[in-house]
Parts: C-alpha cells; structure tokens; sequence
C-alpha cells in the first residue's frame, strides 16, 4: 500500500498538475508530473471506463500501479506531484510488465535520482 503522505487526492492538486505539468508517454500508460515544495513525491491514479469496462479490471490496474510505484519511491526525485493513466490495453499486462514500463516512464521523465 502507498503511504498517505504520498497519495494526491485534492481535485485542486490533479488539475494543477494537468494544466501545468509536462507529460511523458508509453505504450500501456501516460504520465503527468509537476514539481512540488512539499520534498515529498505524491502520486495519483486514474484508470477511466474507457481503459477497462470492469470495476474489477480497473482497480485491479490501480493496485498494481500503487504497488509498482511504492518500490520506486526511493529511488525517485523527492519534488514532484505525478498522475498515471492508464491507456486502453493495460489490461492484459500484469505486475512485472507494469512495473518494467512504470520505471521506463520515470527513467524518461527524469524523475530518478
């Protein structure tokens, strides 16, 4: 489980970071991330109807997701506020391919120590 202080839940939080971050893109999902003050990376999930039809499938993305980037939470920049959405098509992938592609993404936006 992600710890509190590392989850983004303010509406006003997502929309800062859509209006103003910068975007990084894979094949299975898409990344948004904004720099923080707080020294503290905070992480927020959205996983739409579009991308699976089924409650089931599309917590079960989210569960993965917050578990991929938990083990990534030392190894990541300490300022900024990121979104992972999830595109049609990651699905079919499960937690090892999710979190190959989650650490590409990081490594892509530079999000890494």
């Amino acid at each position: 489980m992600l710890p509190k202080q590392h989850r983004l839940k303010k509406k006003k939080d997502f929309d800062l970071v859509f209006k103003q971050g910068k975007g990084a893109s894979a094949v299975h999902f898409f990344l948004k991330y904004y720099k923080n003050n707080l020294n503290i990376p905070r992480v927020g999930f959205i996983c739409a109807k579009k991308t699976a039809k089924k409650a089931v499938e599309r917590n079960r993305i989210k569960r993965y997701l917050r578990e991929a980037v938990r083990c990534f939470l030392p190894l990541m920049r300490q300022d900024n506020d990121l979104i992972i959405l999830a595109k049609p098509g990651s699905v079919s992938l499960d937690f090892h391919q999710i979190k190959d592609e989650i650490n590409w993404l990081f490594k892509k936006a530079s999000l890494m120590k």
